[in-house]
């Protein structure tokens, strides 16, 4: 079993009093049972809960109150968690000073042994903590009685041994049992050969040997990098901006001019782990709620520029981070008080009707697109639908043959969104019935993929340019099969379509 599980039950047994003793050995009389009151317990287990709240996320599985989980499948990790994590926060105070410092040693030395990469300095120090552990908790628990011999588990003494297998064997945590669980299911699920699993299961772990120890000797030849969502937008340096988003209007007001800002809920870090805003973690109820936000706040615009790495001369009242905006900040947007009847004028009202069971059932009658709508807040026809779309492949090809075309939409520049809004909200007015374009950012993002997937190379050029080089005339014949007999340079725009032909 896993030796985080067996120290913490011995000491939650010793604490509780529900250890085997015999007469006149009672709990009542032991000075370390601080939990032979059920109340006391209760409270503890109490405060355990509460506290997981205040756990990253990062930090998997949160521990369960132990009052009441205890007998009932409480794993391995929450045990980890709670003893070795809340427990000497939690028990300050409610153990006697000499437990209390005890434990304390137990639990460092843990943490220090827990580690993936361990110094000299540490593993010193861990091994005189559990060395120092063992023989205290001989002197205090077990006080050399023969009746309270059992108290000595093999596992107290195991963990004099941790450090000198460190230096055999490498980190316990690269061998220990979660680290054997895990390989033995990963090596289970590549048996191929049902009729002989024994010599195949042997063969693909000798496999894997060998492929780790190619990757440990020519690190470039692990290709494997953590993807991020079609939405994130990469800053860079390992820092990237994850949904939901919303518009800062508090920054707005404060700053009194017309700046188009967003705000992100989250934000993922290097190390891997993902920082939330208080922005959306109000919004959930405290039980769902993960307090990872131990992030130092840059005060001025001096560090934002020096962190996502914009030019020195950067105007912070009109800088763009990402696809914060998509038009000129001075452009004029209608106002919702002129099309009170528009149900989707912000994103999130779009987010609460998706979540609406009503809206679920009824999400068939507004078409492929529910959040398109005219300015009486009527579903747009399929016709309409399928020449908004056909106007976007037609823009999407401008940005092709302006070399504008972006791998993924979230990563579109500055000019080529200002060239697809300009177009398209000049050929269909119902994109600009929102309150900062996100209908046609959210369309885009969407169905770009796909037409990208099909039409353009990894290179961002035509997949074949030979049949490509007639589809902007294919375009023009579409919109004049539509009965809209303009040539496609003057659908686009003089002024955004350039000199390219």
């Amino acid at each position: 079993m896993h030796l985080a599980q067996l120290l913490s039950d011995l000491l939650l047994s010793l604490w509780r009093g529900t250890i085997d003793h015999t007469a006149p050995d009672h709990p009542s009389t032991w000075p370390w049972a601080v939990f032979w009151d059920v109340n006391a317990w209760q409270a503890h287990g109490a405060a355990v809960a509460a506290a997981a709240q205040y756990l990253p996320g990062s930090f998997d599985r949160k521990p369960r109150n132990p009052a009441k989980k205890i007998n009932t499948g409480y794993k391995t990790w929450e045990f980890q968690m709670y003893i070795f994590g809340l427990g000497p926060a939690l028990l300050y105070s409610i153990l006697p000073q000499p437990y209390w410092l005890n434990y304390c040693r137990l639990v460092r030395g843990f943490r220090l042994i827990s580690q993936h990469s361990i110094s000299t300095t540490d593993l010193r120090a861990a091994h005189t903590c559990f060395v120092e552990w063992e023989l205290d908790f001989e002197l205090l628990y077990y006080q050399r009685r023969a009746e309270c011999l059992h108290f000595i588990r093999p596992c107290v003494h195991s963990v004099s041994h941790l450090a000198s297998e460190t230096l055999q064997k490498g980190p316990p945590i690269c061998h220990s049992q979660w680290t054997m669980e895990r390989t033995i299911g990963n090596l289970g699920q590549e048996i191929r050969q049902p009729s002989n699993p024994y010599a195949n299961l042997s063969r693909e772990g000798v496999r894997r040997c060998q492929v780790n120890a190619l990757k440990a000797m020519v690190p470039e030849l692990d290709e494997s990098k953590p993807s991020l969502p079609q939405t994130a937008v990469d800053l860079g340096n390992g820092y990237a901006l994850l949904r939901k988003r919303g518009a800062a209007r508090a920054i707005q007001e404060y700053l009194g001019v017309d700046v188009k800002i967003r705000r992100w809920a989250r934000l993922r870090l290097p190390n891997g782990q993902t920082a939330r805003t208080l922005w959306r973690e109000t919004q959930k109820p405290a039980k769902q709620v993960c307090v990872s936000r131990n992030v130092k706040k840059m005060e001025s615009f001096d560090n934002i520029i020096k962190v996502l790495q914009l030019p020195n001369d950067t105007d912070p009242l009109n800088f763009i981070i990402g696809n914060i905006t998509t038009r000129d900040a001075n452009e004029n947007r209608p106002d919702h008080n002129l099309y009170p009847k528009v149900r989707f004028w912000l994103r999130c009202d779009y987010d609460r009707w998706l979540d609406d069971p009503v809206a679920q059932r009824t999400h068939g009658n507004r078409g492929t697109a529910p959040y398109l709508e005219d300015e009486n807040g009527c579903p747009i026809s399929p016709a309409t639908l399928k020449s908004i779309c056909r106007g976007c492949r037609g823009v999407w090809a401008e940005l092709v043959v302006k070399k504008l075309a972006p791998p993924t939409w979230a990563r579109l520049c500055a000019t080529g969104r200002k060239l697809v809004h300009t177009f398209m909200e000049k050929e269909f007015p119902l994109f600009r019935l929102d309150a900062d374009g996100w209908k046609l950012s959210l369309l885009c993002t969407t169905n770009y993929p796909n037409w990208r997937k099909t039409h353009i190379d990894n290179e961002s050029n035509w997949k074949n340019s030979d049949k490509k080089k007639s589809l902007r005339n294919t375009v023009a014949e579409e919109y004049q099969q539509e009965g809209d007999y303009r040539p496609i340079q003057d659908v686009l725009g003089r002024s955004i379509h350039g000199t390219a032909r």
